[in-house]
């Protein structure tokens, strides 16, 4: 972990299974715009070369591209593209929120036979790109970004059940796959499925209204610096600290970058690194300083 970390976020919502008609593309434009308006914007979509849209009824009339399984993918405008990204089984929507680059693929995996699953997902490489271009946005304030549109996603499409991490944290990836692939009887009867054991690091999730518990909400609440929000969905949102992931952790990156040629440098990255519990920067950090 450094502070020109590039790592990928990856974020899956799931729904009861659904039928997939017209109907729905219609659900989907209105639930797009619910995010437009809290600032979402659909990049790839322009008025013209110099002209992004200012109006949701700018944003309709929009030209752009959705990438697809289906080669060449959507070229078209904004409400065309939506209303056939459906028969295309799904699309990246590229958006951008704070200073993350998002792609949202609202029909990422229709073929589990028990639920419908979205992806919401954060390319590093993307986001380095623009840190590098547009004033050093930090990969600190690119996570804050894809966790801030997580909740609101979570909000305005009320799914299930969401989870996430980074991708580096997934220690499991085969029980993540059945679970997306072919699985959810489980979950629909009420059942949670073991988030927490195919991650190094505990990950993001929202849980349903209907899957919240007393007893879950109080072991959420009992993990020390969890983040524990009720959404307007009456939901929850649980958002665990990670070290690196905290203002003093990125700080201490900082010193840990100028340890290399400062032992002074060293020891005070040391220092915070181990206040903060970060086991892996301490390692780090001590190598740098003289016997």
């Amino acid at each position: 972990m450094s502070i020109y970390d590039t790592s990928d976020w990856d974020f899956f919502c799931c729904f009861p299974k659904g039928k997939h008609t017209a109907e729905a593309s219609n659900e989907l434009l209105k639930k797009l715009k619910r995010l437009w308006a809290y600032g979402l914007h659909f990049y790839a979509f322009k008025l013209s070369q110099e002209n992004w849209p200012a109006t949701w009824e700018e944003q309709l009339l929009s030209t752009g591209k959705i990438i697809t399984a289906k080669s060449p993918g959507l070229s078209g405008s904004f409400s065309w593209c939506i209303e056939h990204l459906l028969e295309s089984n799904g699309g990246l929507i590229g958006m951008s929120y704070g200073v993350a680059f998002i792609d949202l693929d609202p029909y990422f995996l229709l073929s589990n036979p028990y639920l419908d699953w979205m992806h919401i997902g954060v390319r590093g490489i993307d986001a380095a790109a623009k840190r590098d271009k547009i004033n050093g946005d930090n990969y600190l304030a690119v996570q804050q970004s894809f966790v801030s549109c997580c909740k609101l996603v979570c909000e305005i499409f009320e799914p299930l059940f969401g989870f996430g991490n980074k991708n580096a944290y997934l220690e499991n990836d085969i029980s993540q796959f059945r679970l997306l692939r072919n699985e959810g009887q489980e979950l629909l009867q009420g059942t949670l499925p073991p988030i927490d054991e195919w991650f190094y690091e505990p990950p993001l999730r929202y849980v349903a209204p209907s899957l919240v518990t007393s007893e879950l909400t109080m072991s959420y609440l009992s993990h020390q610096h969890w983040q524990v929000e009720r959404l307007s969905t009456n939901g929850l949102f649980v958002t665990p600290t990670y070290p690196e992931y905290t203002y003093s952790g990125y700080s201490a990156l900082h010193y840990l970058a100028k340890g290399k040629t400062d032992v002074r440098a060293a020891r005070r990255a040391l220092e915070i690194f181990e206040t903060i519990g970060d086991k892996e920067n301490v390692r780090r950090a001590d190598s740098l300083i003289p016997e």
